[in-house]
């Protein structure tokens, strides 16, 4: 991503109902699934370190960010333990991590594939690996090109690349999921009316919206633990070495 993609996020992801409510989703998984608070954290493609800031409270948490850009966001918001690199090359050694969390990155990188076989290398024997990625690649849009995506993904694309890299998948569902009508066309009306590829769709939104939409997303935090959602603008996945 750009760093004008980068300061956006910066500014608005504390309260903006999108990042809020994908912490949710994953601030739920966490408590299902992670058990110990003596774990030692990655996570990959940190961006401006909110969700790191989190991760912290589950163990000790570093980053790691391709772009000096994110990194130089973490450090703002008083973080220190981050490293630059690939997830593709992860500069650790096997068997480091209890936990490792790639949010929104897989669609990021060209060789998805041996990311996760790299996430697999890092992670201890039991250790757990949340993973989010877009979904429906009919959704590809004008977003999707201004923040870098090689793809969107399918349900089944997602487990069997997760799968074929080694790992058990505990949980697979779609997220977002109440939002998914309005965005899917939202984005197909873009898409007839505009060429833009330089923004993505992340902004800000009036403070009521903001609410009812960060609302919407608490309620869905319930359904993804507990539900199989028929579809949803995210896929997440709970896999395990």
């Amino acid at each position: 991503m750009n760093f004008l993609e980068y300061q956006k996020m910066f500014e608005i992801e504390e309260k903006h109902w999108w990042y809020v409510g994908k912490r949710k989703i994953v601030s739920g998984l966490l408590k299902k699934f992670v058990s110990k608070k003596d774990n030692r954290i990655l996570d990959i493609g940190c961006g401006t370190g909110i969700v790191l800031k989190m991760l912290n409270k589950y163990g000790l948490a570093s980053g790691l960010d391709i772009s000096h850009d994110a990194l130089s966001f973490c450090k703002g918001r008083g973080l220190n333990s981050l490293f630059l690199g690939s997830a593709t090359s992860l500069p650790f050694p096997d068997e480091t991590f209890s936990l490792v969390t790639a949010l929104d990155i897989l669609e990021h990188i060209e060789d998805d594939t041996l990311a996760l076989r790299e996430i697999r290398r890092v992670l201890k024997k039991g250790g757990l690996a949340i993973i989010t990625t877009p979904a429906f690649p009919n959704l590809c849009s004008s977003h999707d090109i201004s923040l870098g995506h090689k793809r969107r993904y399918t349900f089944i694309e997602l487990e069997k690349k997760v799968t074929f890299a080694g790992f058990k998948i505990s949980k697979i569902n779609y997220s977002n999921f109440f939002l998914f009508p309005f965005v899917f066309i939202y984005r197909k009306f873009k898409k007839l009316v505009t060429k833009s590829v330089t923004t993505s769709d992340t902004g800000s939104v009036p403070i009521f919206l903001n609410q009812i939409f960060t609302e919407l997303y608490s309620i869905e935090t319930q359904l993804v633990k507990k539900a199989k959602l028929p579809f949803g603008l995210s896929l997440l996945c709970v896999a395990k070495k």
